[in-house]
């Protein structure tokens, strides 16, 4: 059997903190400190229909990290 554990990253999603005191940056920042390799983002509306500037922040919060996002999944509910 080959040995693929050095294709493997430890990630966290960063839905696991929602509605805690972590949520948000704190989650993030945390899961620097404790040794975590990935982020994963769960985003509840469409990053395509933001303003360039807004969604240039909004990215730029969520790595600010340093920690590589491997998978951003929407979840997008109803059409608006």
């Amino acid at each position: 059997m080959a040995d693929n554990t050095k294709q493997w990253k430890l990630g966290l999603i960063d839905s696991a903190c929602f509605v805690t005191e972590f949520e948000g940056q704190p989650v993030r920042e945390q899961a620097r400190k404790i040794d975590f390799e990935t982020m994963d983002l769960f985003v509840g509306f469409d990053v395509g229909k933001m303003p360039r500037a807004e969604r240039d922040t909004y990215i730029k919060k969520r790595t600010e990290c340093r920690l590589a996002i491997y998978f951003a999944g929407m979840h997008l509910l109803g059409s608006q």
